[in-house]
């Protein structure tokens, strides 16, 4: 579970990477932040792009999620504009492990677009979004 990664290996953040059809063969992680104890989010550099993968169990909606890649992506990068990338894994809202393990969970407004983008780890939604201004990817 990602939400266990406690940096010995890359290991678990590939596996979840692999959910939304990304197979790098070089992963640099250039920032690691616990938001809330139930909140997580890394800034990823692989081969020749940047990430960020977002990870909580309860997810109101996409626009909590950009609004948390926005809050927390490094401060002299607050230009980059993140792409959420639909996962290639997704399931049924009532059938995903988030909502089967929690009390209630009402879904999000668009439902149908949250579970395009919306990978699962554990208790956890995932999410993972690729930086799509290129040219200021100056330090990969």
């Amino acid at each position: 579970m990602l939400r266990a990664w406690d940096g010995g290996s890359h290991e678990p953040i590939l596996a979840t990477m692999e959910q939304f059809g990304v197979r790098p063969s070089k992963l640099h992680i250039m920032k690691y932040e616990a938001i809330t104890p139930d909140s997580y989010i890394w800034i990823l550099n692989a081969d020749d792009d940047r990430y960020c993968l977002y990870a909580e169990d309860y997810v109101p909606g996409l626009s909590h999620v950009r609004d948390q890649i926005k809050s927390h992506r490094w401060g002299w990068a607050d230009d980059d504009e993140y792409e959420l990338l639909p996962t290639t894994s997704s399931s049924a809202w009532s059938e995903s492990s988030p909502v089967k393990n929690a009390d209630t969970y009402s879904p999000p407004e668009r439902l149908e677009e949250f579970t395009k983008y919306a990978a699962q780890s554990g208790v956890d939604f995932v999410f993972l979004a690729r930086v799509v201004n290129k040219e200021n990817n100056y330090w990969l």
